[in-house]
């Protein structure tokens, strides 16, 4: 288990300014203290279409983009996320829960299973002020919008590969939850990835431009602060296709990337 990021940021690996990771993060489309965005009905939306799959489809088919998972596993893992983050949630800034409750296997039952947890997941996001602080497993304490926004996140990113299991092109994450994700990502998962490579990345910056953002706002991910050196990578796409990328669920090649290509090559082997 990784440290969390407010155990690492002290730590230098002798490239990179920056205390907190190898990269700093810039450009977020949206601030996690506010209210503003629909992740209850973006939970909602692709949580309940993940319902849909698993009261039609054979739970035994094979999830292509998580290898050696089923669509019943898919189905399971989703909603015990959905459990997990109802429990830390009510617990506020007492929970240290980091274990995902088990899943029902049949059909009927999980299914019935995940519907109380979508069900619970929503009342209780909805009862709690986005501003109260509650635990996290990346962040410590932090206003509860955090949770919101990871699962809707998640419940987003594992729609589209229940759907990729039955059709060759699931439609896309919305764009807004897309940019969500990509803050989620850049903010809270890279610099504890970053943290535990042995050898530096092969680019110092990789410019993320969204094609799908009217006002042509850029994310810069870089590794050191101070100055704005050219970025050795600039990759365009829609949002969902950038935040679908970062996630290894689609190749680089439905992307536009300018630079060196052995930095998109490097971030498949990065994120697994």
């Amino acid at each position: 288990m990784r440290p969390r990021p407010s155990e690492q940021s002290e730590t230098s690996h002798g490239y990179g300014s920056t205390k907190f990771s190898k990269f700093d993060y810039r450009g977020a489309w949206m601030d996690n203290r506010s209210p503003g965005p629909p992740y209850l009905s973006w939970i909602n939306e692709d949580s309940t279409e993940m319902l849909a799959l698993a009261d039609e489809l054979d739970l035994a088919a094979p999830v292509p983009t998580c290898p050696g998972w089923s669509l019943g596993d898919l189905v399971g893992h989703l909603f015990s996320a959905h459990r997990w983050v109802t429990s830390c949630v009510k617990a506020g800034t007492q929970a240290q829960q980091r274990d995902l409750p088990a899943a029902p296997s049949e059909r009927t039952e999980l299914t019935a299973w995940a519907r109380q947890a979508l069900a619970e997941l929503l009342s209780v996001l909805w009862e709690t002020s986005p501003n109260q602080l509650v635990w996290t497993p990346l962040r410590g304490p932090a206003p509860s919008i955090w949770w919101r926004r990871k699962a809707a996140v998640e419940a987003a990113i594992h729609r589209w590969d229940a759907h990729r299991a039955v059709r060759e092109e699931p439609h896309p994450i919305a764009a807004s939850l897309a940019l969500a994700g990509i803050d989620e990502f850049s903010q809270d998962f890279l610099p504890p990835m970053l943290m535990s490579m042995p050898e530096p990345p092969p680019a110092s910056t990789i410019c993320l431009e969204p094609t799908d953002i009217s006002d042509g706002r850029v994310l810069t991910l870089r590794e050191t602060v101070g100055h704005e050196p050219a970025p050795h990578v600039r990759i365009r796409g829609t949002a969902s296709d950038l935040l679908l990328w970062m996630w290894n669920r689609i190749p680089p090649e439905h992307l536009k990337i300018e630079g060196d290509p052995s930095v998109a090559q490097w971030w498949r082997a990065l994120v697994i």
